[in-house]
């Protein structure tokens, strides 16, 4: 039974995991909040190879592959400092065909969304975007909306 208010909500702290700001008896060190992504990323990575080597039938496409790996890159194309620098070097030194990529950059270079994953980004960054990038990013996602209602009938 879920009851609202404190007094019956019950929190039980995961099995080896430190959360921020609870002290590490071990070490004396609080966990911080970098280390607490670090875990989610990968705990979410995990997943989403699972997904892309073991897809369900309905997902078992080219499309589906896609959106897995725009959910991976997401992390690392807005990322900044050492660790995006050092993630895509590597990239670049294995000769993997990925690049970083600017997609709300491209948006507001272009003037106009192009597929749903650029759609998403868009309206994602609306509430970070400054003024001036704002509206032109509404304006691309207004005509991106109507272009796809039209297409629908």
């Amino acid at each position: 039974m879920l009851r609202h208010g404190a007094a019956w909500l019950k929190i039980q702290r995961p099995r080896g995991g430190v959360r921020p700001g609870d002290r590490d008896r071990r070490r004396g060190v609080r966990a911080t909040s970098s280390a607490r992504r670090g875990r989610a990323f990968a705990t979410q990575s995990r997943g989403l190879a699972r997904q892309a080597l073991e897809p369900a039938p309905a997902f078992a496409t080219l499309k589906s592959l896609a959106y897995l790996e725009d959910a991976f890159f997401t992390f690392w194309n807005e990322s900044r400092g050492p660790h995006a620098t050092v993630f895509w070097q590597k990239i670049a030194k294995a000769g993997l065909p990925f690049t970083r990529k600017d997609v709300v950059g491209g948006i507001l270079k272009r003037g106009r969304i192009r597929t749903v994953i650029e759609h998403e980004h868009a309206v994602d960054a609306i509430g970070g975007a400054p003024p001036p990038d704002r509206e032109r990013l509404v304006i691309a996602i207004a005509e991106y909306e109507l272009r796809k209602k039209s297409k629908r009938g």
